[in-house]
């Protein structure tokens, strides 16, 4: 396991994580919000061949792994060690303890990355999609979500984090930077949802 070091921000993401858990489970309107943003992304996975190895940034305790089936191997990475040791108990997946805009991982290692509520709490949300980039195999997909601006996104500010929103536009642009495909996008009322692809000889 690679570790990185703590702060007090992340030492405040294992309490905050339950709370999240609640509020997306069982407090409407956020619980019905939460199910439409499942739906797609189960949609998607399932279309991606379960072999290989499936990487998820910001995986927290390891709950987006549920989201699908999975035959191959499952990485999880995230910079909290108090939620990441639950990973490999709860998900099966290899707990990595890394910061997602430095990976320390080899180029083209990955058949399928995950970054799911991740983007909006990075400071520069541009090295995370060259992260991708780089650690997907060419042929490879992703599956990442960017908080949409809006009264409801401030709003997950008295939650403790102050979070980065985007625009369509802007996402688009920065995928493109990156060297990523959109292969199909989905609007929820918090985020937006993009099936990306790593285009073959690049």
């Amino acid at each position: 396991m690679v570790f990185a070091p703590l702060n007090v921000s992340d030492q405040l993401w294992a309490w905050k994580t339950a709370l999240y858990r609640l509020f997306r489970h069982h407090v409407p309107p956020f619980s019905t919000i939460y199910r439409a943003e499942k739906r797609a992304l189960q949609r998607w996975l399932s279309a991606v061949d379960g072999r290989g190895l499936w990487l998820d940034l910001g995986c927290g305790e390891g709950t987006s792994f549920s989201l699908a089936e999975w035959k191959g191997n499952r990485v999880g990475v995230d910079r909290v060690r108090r939620l990441l040791a639950r990973v490999s108990d709860a998900a099966g997946a290899l707990p990595v303890c890394a910061d997602a805009e430095h990976l320390p991982l080899k180029d083209g290692c990955a058949d399928l990355v995950t970054a799911i509520g991740l983007a909006e709490y990075l400071p520069h949300r541009e090295r995370l999609w060259r992260q991708i980039q780089s650690v997907l195999r060419p042929g490879g997909l992703a599956v990442v979500t960017a908080a949409r601006p809006g009264l409801s996104n401030r709003a997950r500010w008295l939650l403790g984090h102050r979070i980065s929103t985007a625009g369509r536009t802007e996402l688009l642009r920065e995928f493109r930077q990156a060297g990523l495909e959109v292969r199909a996008e989905q609007v929820t009322l918090l985020q937006w949802q993009f099936f990306l692809l790593k285009p073959k000889g690049s």
